[in-house]
């Protein structure tokens, strides 16, 4: 919105904001998803991590050489959240701003690109 070529009134941007705040989420769990055993070889414990092995984790007091082994199945959870933001997301924007050119579909489906 800081590039807009115009003003909009912010009482009809409620659930557009809110949208954003569901994609905001929603790239940062996939962002966690996607990079743990890199932030483990780094010694942080992320958000996936923690929700995928608490109770390992908790018994531990370095996360240095844990191997947690991490399969599809630890993943679902996850994924399904993920899909859950972005249909939220997907939800709000459209509800104060339809759109015709589905910018925000295209958003959506490009997050696990970039």
């Amino acid at each position: 919105m800081a590039f807009s070529d115009r003003e909009f009134d912010m009482h009809r941007l409620e659930s557009f904001l809110t949208g954003w705040y569901y994609y905001d989420t929603a790239i940062i769990l996939m962002d966690h998803a996607v990079s743990v055993y890199t932030d483990l070889r780094n010694g942080i414990a992320n958000f996936s991590l923690v929700a995928m092995r608490e109770r390992d984790l908790l018994s531990l007091t370095s996360v240095k050489g844990y191997d947690p082994q991490l399969t599809l199945d630890d993943y679902e959870a996850h994924l399904a959240r993920l899909a859950y933001l972005s249909r939220r997301a997907l939800e709000f924007v459209h509800n104060d701003f339809p759109e015709e050119d589905s910018y925000y579909a295209f958003v959506t489906i490009m997050m696990p690109v970039v």
